[in-house]
Order: structure tokens, then C-alpha cells, then sequence
């Protein structure tokens, strides 16, 4: 293939892979998330509007029970004297003269005589003459009325075709309920026409569909659709709003209306998804990808073109010269403009001509340095202090200098000829296997390295020794040279650091903490302090207020506040108050419990404290990981005397030894106690935190204050708690004892010197 093609395709199959990768795995992903949030707009703007159809529903629910609720409704249904109806004329112009959605309002007995009417017109809601008889067959709003219990509302939508409320042949949208006390006594019914087309005003953008699949509205611009699947016979729960594409790719949001605890759908509601941003998007995606892939192809063949003209040039300059230098013995100087590497590379190939002739001139001379060399060496590493190892290439030992000696046990003749690998049995420290032969890699090419071994002496003492291994050839052949240094204190020391180095790093990170948890309990004392504030003069209030909202509650009955009934929210407002301001003081006491554990203390301070104390603050800061834990804890304290001590760092101990129970629990059905008592007969005042965990290995029940050592390494442990919590308890001249039996649990007993006795020990150090 010609050069300039092959770079042609190659760049612009570099250049386009990213392009078609970032199609083939975006471009379809980013589709249906398009589409998935169109739907899911559409979704929640209908939600939206039934939300709040729903709401205008639940309100006129509640005049139309009130209306059934009054004395007046069972007087007109009863008698209809005029001043009956003029008071329930108030009474309805009052409650909804102002809702435009009500344009008729009957009250007719369990006859189907009508008693009272009133009829929205040009100003409102007014009475007219109740002359109608309303036969149980035909309406459909009496006969469900009939069936209701009091304070039960039935909404429903009708064909006036049928016979019914109004004169004109259309569907309207009714709400009824019973006058009567009880089931028993219900004398009429109240029947209220809701105006449809104003009820439904927040979806004259959308398709209005009866459950027999006839439409009863669709606007103008409203795209083919599917309609809803088959309705079906159990309504235990709500229909939820299903979207169904269409054949021509149009989507519908099909809304089921229900509002009566049936569930059963009264309408459907048709909201197409708006899928335009989606198109517009596709089509300007198409258009932008020609334009890439045109642009980067037309740049693409230019470049390679330019490159393939190029590289000929010097292609031919390159072998002209070689001819010139090998077979001619001429000087050649190359010269190409263009990046600097070109340039480089010319000015490499001039300077490789030059020193051809020199080259061959020296490599006489080498070999007679070489020689020379040798001699050298083995003067060298006679008076080296480090081990100087020879290998052949067969493993074997060439050559073995007087440190080597000193340092395995082996004299010369003894480990000249022998391999090494089994003389001197090198083996990695870390984990005590051995190791393959070192010097060669798999394919023959020399090792530079420095490792750590551990060897094996001529008396069978180890030693751990560093290894620089490098190689040479010598006669044209390859040979290992190993450097061996001991290092056995070296590696003592670097252990010691280390941990060193480990305990400094946790120390600091414990004063971050600290730090930061000292601002945290600072931001949250802020906020509450304002609830603990506040949440008194809130109870105050409602005790000053209350006797007004009894009266209103004697005068109007039960009425809602904040979505409960004033009954309800009478009894439990109080307790309420009581709860948050409670647990705004658990806030505050808790904040002060960190504060004072976080606090930094690099001089501890002795004061008179008692361990009860200690341990109530340790269990407050460790509840949340308590309750994970166990569902039994228990705390024993007893009257017992002060200690001297310092509050935080005990915390400290107590928290980890909490931390280190809680972990070692198998169920939260196994326990944790902590109890306090005074030894009369040793004088001493002790702690102890017993638990049924799994125990400490009798083995390792000697280690566990070690640095460093720990069990839970995989669970992120350091080692590092008990180890600073023994340092803590020995600053207090107390004693930490362990006992275990392993697989039920253990315990540890904290013991410490009242702070009177204590105090006396201290003044009689101190003389």
C-alpha cells in the first residue's frame, strides 16, 4: 500500500475510533434519557394538576358535608317554611356564591321531592322554585346518594341524557351526600352540580375520555393516540398514570380521575409528551457528526500527505549516505529543516559517520583495557569491605573476595565452584520463601538491582543482608556480580523508626480530630441554643392561646389546623413541645461531652474526678454504636470515692475499650456491662466492661497492648488503641488486667487508687 494512503487511513481511524466509541456508547444512552425526562415532565405536570384538582375536590367535599351537617337542611327537607330557606339561602351564598365551579345546589328527600334549589346565573347563586321529582331509576346521583353513611361523599359524572338534574343533554359532574344523623335517619340527600369545563380548566390542553372510551373533550392540536388499556374490576388501590406510545411514535400520559375511595376511574385524562426538544436534538447531532467526519477527513488526507512527501525525501538522503559511509569511507553531514527531532536525527547520523573511523580504531585498545581492568578488580575487592560474589552463567561461584569469607564462614576454596543458591540458601524476609536464581532474567538479559535478603552463615545463624547485583561479561561471557552488605542492625533501627513514626502519625491525626470536632459541636450549640430558646415561649404561647381556640371549638365545632383536627392537636401540641425541648438538651449535652473529650491536653492535669461520671460521658459518645451492637447493655455503678485523674484521657480508654467490645459481638442478642464498685479489702476503686464476645486467644491475650498488634487489621485497625490506652493507665498508677475465656467473652478490670490515698502516695514521692 503506498505510504501516503496507509498513514491517510491509519490517522483518520485513530481520529474517528473516539468519535464512534463515544456514539456507540453514548449517543443511544443519551436518547432514552431524553425521552425518559420528557416522559418524566410530562408525568409530573400532570401529577401536578391532579394534585391540585384533587385538593379543589377535598374542599368542596367538606362544604357540601357541612351543608348535610347543618340543622337547617333536615328543617327544609323536613318543612320548608320560607325562613328555613332563607336561611339556607345565606348559608349557601355564603360558602360557595364565590366558588364559580358549583352552578346548581338541590336538597330532596328519600322521595325524590325536591325541596330546595339554588341555580348559578348571570350574579351568582340563586334560589329558584323547587317544582322537580326526581324518580330513583333515573338519576344516577340519587340512587348512590341513598346508599352513603352521614359525612360520606359520593362524586360522580353523569349523562343528562339519561334524565337527571338539568335540562340540557350533556355530562356534568355531580357530588352527593345524606341529611340525617346516622344511616338510619337520613331524611333527604344534598346533590351539588359542579360546572365540568371550569372544574377541569388546568386540562383544556389535554384529552378528556370516559371510562366507556367515549371523548367528551379534545383539543384541537391533540396528536393520534392509543387509548388506555382495558379497565379493571379491582379498585383496592389508586390507577396510576400509565404512558402509551401510539404507532405514529407519539407518546400519551393517560390520567385516571378518581375521587371516591373505590378507586374506580370516573375520567381519563390524555396529556401528550412533549418529544420536541428530543427531535430538535437528534437532528442537530446528525448534522454535527457529518460535519466532524467530512472536516477530519479532508485535514487528515492533507497532513498525510504532506508527511508521506516528507519522509520519502529522507528516506532517499538516509540511504544515500549509508552507501557513502560503508562503502565509500566519505564524511557525510545530513541536513533537514523542519521539528527539532529531525533536525536531531541529522545531526545524529552526521556525528555516527564521524566517529565510524574512531570506533574502529579503539576497539583494539579496549581489549587491552579490559584486560587491564581485570587485574584491577581483583585487586579491588580484596581490600573491599562489602561481600564481592562472582556467578558464572551456569549459578555456579567464580570468584569470592576475603569480606565474603568473613561475612558467610566459607573460605574461598569451600565456595568457589559450589552454586550459591544452595550455599548460603538466600530467602525473602517478608515472607521466608526462597527465591529463584538470581542474575538472569527468563531471556538472558543482565540484572541491575538492589534487594533485601535473608541468608543462612556457614554455623546456621541468619543474617539480613542487602544485595546489589549487577552483571558483566568477561571473555565474552556472562557473569553475576553480587555486592553483599550486611545490614542486620540497619533493619533493627528502621523497625524502631517505623513505629516510631506510626505512633506520631496517629497522634496527629487524633489533634485533627479533636480540631474539628470542636468546631463541628460549636456549629451545632449555635442552632440549639436558639430550639431551647424558642421551644418554651412556643408552650407558653399555646397555653395563653388555647382558651380562645376552646371557645371557637365549643361555638364552630372541630375544625383543622396544620392538617390535624384542633381535638387531636389540643392533646398532643403540649407533649410535643416537651419532646423537641428534651431533646435539644440531649443535643447540648452530647456536644459537651465531645467538646470535652476532644479538647487537647499535651500536659495532663490531674484533678478529683469520679469514674462514674467518666463512664457516662464514654456511653453518651458511644450510643449510636452501642445500640448497633447489642440490645443489652447495662451499667452497674455504685457509690464510690474519687480518683485523681485526667477526665479526658480515661474517656479515651473507656471509649476503646467500649469500641473493642462492641466489635467482638457475633449478635446484638449478647451483652455488654460496665460496673463500677470499691474494693474494701485491696482499698482500690475499680472499672471493669465485661462482654460475651468471641474472646481473646489465650496466645495472643499477653500481646494485645503491643503497638501495632491487632486482629482486626482488615477491618482497619492500627493496633495502636490498647497499646496508648496501657500508656494512659500507667500515667494514672492504675492497672489494666485482662481476662478472657475464648469463644464466650471477656473482661477487663480498670483498678485505681482513691484520690485521697493517691494524694498522700504523691506528697510522700514528692518529700
Amino acid at each position: 500500500m503506498n505510504l501516503r494512503y496507509l498513514i491517510f487511513f491509519t490517522v483518520t481511524g485513530l481520529g474517528l475510533l473516539p468519535l464512534a466509541v463515544l456514539l456507540i456508547t453514548s449517543l443511544p444512552q443519551a436518547m432514552v434519557q431524553l425521552d425518559n425526562a420528557a416522559r418524566q415532565e410530562t408525568v409530573a405536570r400532570t401529577q401536578n394538576r391532579y394534585t391540585k384538582l384533587n385538593a379543589k375536590v377535598n374542599c368542596l367535599k367538606k362544604s357540601i358535608i357541612r351543608l348535610g351537617a347543618v340543622p337547617v337542611s333536615e328543617d327544609i327537607i323536613a318543612n320548608p317554611l320560607p325562613a328555613h330557606q332563607h336561611r339556607m339561602e345565606q348559608l349557601i351564598s355564603d360558602w360557595f356564591d364565590d366558588s364559580s365551579q358549583i352552578d346548581d345546589i338541590h336538597l330532596v328527600d328519600i322521595l325524590g321531592n325536591e325541596t330546595f334549589r339554588m341555580s348559578r346565573g348571570a350574579t351568582g347563586l340563586r334560589r329558584i322554585d323547587a317544582e322537580r321529582f326526581i324518580t330513583r331509576e333515573q338519576d344516577a346521583s340519587f340512587l348512590q346518594g341513598l346508599q352513603l353513611a352521614p359525612q360520606e361523599v359520593f362524586v360522580g359524572i353523569a349523562n343528562q341524557a339519561a334524565g337527571s338534574l338539568a335540562s340540557e343533554e350533556q355530562y356534568i359532574f355531580y357530588m352527593v351526600t345524606p341529611v340525617g344523623r346516622s344511616v338510619d335517619e337520613v331524611m333527604g340527600l344534598v346533590i351539588a352540580q359542579v360546572n365540568l369545563t371550569t372544574f377541569l380548566q388546568d386540562f383544556n390542553d389535554s384529552l378528556w375520555l370516559l371510562t366507556n372510551r367515549q371523548v367528551l373533550y379534545a383539543p384541537s392540536d391533540i396528536p393520534p393516540y392509543t387509548p388506555p388499556p382495558a379497565i379493571a374490576e379491582d379498585f383496592s388501590r389508586p390507577v396510576d398514570i400509565s404512558i402509551i406510545e401510539s404507532s405514529t411514535g407519539n407518546q400519551v400520559a393517560w390520567l385516571p380521575l378518581s375521587f371516591n375511595p373505590d378507586h374506580r376511574p370516573l375520567l381519563w385524562i390524555a396529556s401528550p409528551v412533549d418529544q420536541s426538544a428530543s427531535l430538535a436534538w437528534k437532528t442537530a447531532i446528525t448534522r454535527n457528526i457529518f460535519l466532524i467526519v467530512t472536516i477530519t477527513v479532508v485535514m487528515v488526507f492533507g497532513i498525510a500527505h504532506f508527511i508521506a512527501s516528507r519522509l520519502v525525501t529522507i528516506k532517499n538522503e538516509i540511504v544515500d549516505g549509508l552507501d557513502r559511509i560503508l562503502n565509500h569511507d566519505e564524511p557525510v553531514r545530513f541536513r533537514w529543516n523542519g521539528p527539532q527531532e529531525l533536525k536531531n536525527l541529522a545531526h545524529d547520523l552526521t556525528g555516527m559517520a564521524r566517529q565510524y573511523h574512531e570506533i574502529q580504531t579503539a576497539r583494539s585498545q579496549a581489549e587491552s583495557a579490559l584486560r587491564e581492568s581485570e587485574k584491577n578488580f581483583r585487586n579491588l575487592t580484596s581490600s573491599a569491605h562489602d561481600a564481592i560474589i562472582m556467578m558464572d552463567h551456569h549459578g555456579d561461584i567464580s570468584f569470592w573476595n576475603k569480606a565474603a569469607e568473613t561475612f558467610f564462614g566459607y573460605s574461598s576454596a569451600e565456595a568457589v565452584g559450589r552454586p550459591i543458591h544452595k550455599l548460603i540458601s538466600p530467602r525473602r524476609p517478608e515472607t521466608g520463601e526462597g527465591v529463584s536464581p538470581l542474575g538472569i532474567k527468563n531471556e538472558g538479559s543482565p540484572v541491575h538491582e538492589i534487594i533485601g535478603l535473608t541468608a543462612t552463615r556457614k554455623d546456621g545463624t541468619e543474617i539480613q543482608m542487602e544485595l546489589s547485583l549487577s552483571a558483566a561479561y568477561i571473555s565474552d561471557r556472562w557473569h553475576a556480580l553480587w555486592i553483599v552488605r550486611d545490614i542486620t542492625e540497619r533493619i533493627r533501627a528502621e523497625a524502631r523508626s517505623r513505629e516510631q513514626q506510626q505512633q506520631l502519625i496517629q497522634a496527629d491525626k487524633m489533634i485533627s480530630l479533636g480540631l474539628l470536632v470542636s468546631g463541628v459541636a460549636h456549629e451545632i450549640n449555635n442552632p440549639n441554643s436558639i430550639v431551647l430558646l424558642n421551644t418554651p415561649l412556643l408552650a407558653r404561647s399555646w397555653k395563653s392561646i388555647l382558651p380562645i381556640l376552646d371557645e371557637f371549638y365549643q361555638e364552630n365545632g372541630e375544625f383543622v389546623v396544620a392538617g390535624l383536627d384542633y381535638s387531636e392537636l389540643r392533646s398532643q401540641l403540649p407533649r410535643l413541645c416537651e419532646e423537641i425541648e428534651d431533646s435539644a438538651r440531649r443535643i447540648k449535652q452530647i456536644v459537651m461531652d465531645l467538646k470535652e473529650y476532644a479538647r487537647q491536653d499535651s500536659t495532663p492535669h490531674f484533678d478529683r474526678i469520679n469514674l462514674n461520671s467518666v463512664v457516662e460521658a464514654a456511653t453518651r459518645l458511644t450510643f449510636n454504636k452501642l445500640k448497633n451492637a447489642t440490645k443489652h447493655f447495662h451499667t452497674e455503678l455504685t457509690a464510690i470515692p474519687d480518683i485523681l485523674g485526667n477526665r479526658q484521657r480515661l474517656e479515651q480508654v473507656l471509649i476503646n475499650l467500649i469500641q473493642n467490645s462492641c466489635e467482638a459481638l457475633g449478635s446484638p442478642e449478647k451483652a455488654i456491662t460496665i460496673t463500677t464498685w470499691h474494693d474494701d479489702a485491696e482499698d482500690m476503686v475499680k472499672l471493669a466492661v465485661i462482654d460475651e464476645g468471641c474472646g481473646i486467644d489465650p496466645q495472643a491475650i499477653t500481646k494485645v497492648t503491643d503497638p501495632f498488634y491487632t486482629s482486626k487489621r482488615t477491618m482497619g485497625g492500627t493496633g495502636l488503641g490498647l497499646s496508648v490506652s496501657a500508656g494512659i493507665i500507667k500515667e494514672h498508677n492504675a492497672t489494666m488486667q485482662f481476662q478472657s475465656t475464648f469463644g464466650k467473652g471477656s473482661k477487663v478490670t480498670l483498678s485505681f487508687a482513691p484520690a485521697d490515698k493517691d494524694s498522700s502516695s504523691h506528697d510522700d514521692d514528692h518529700d
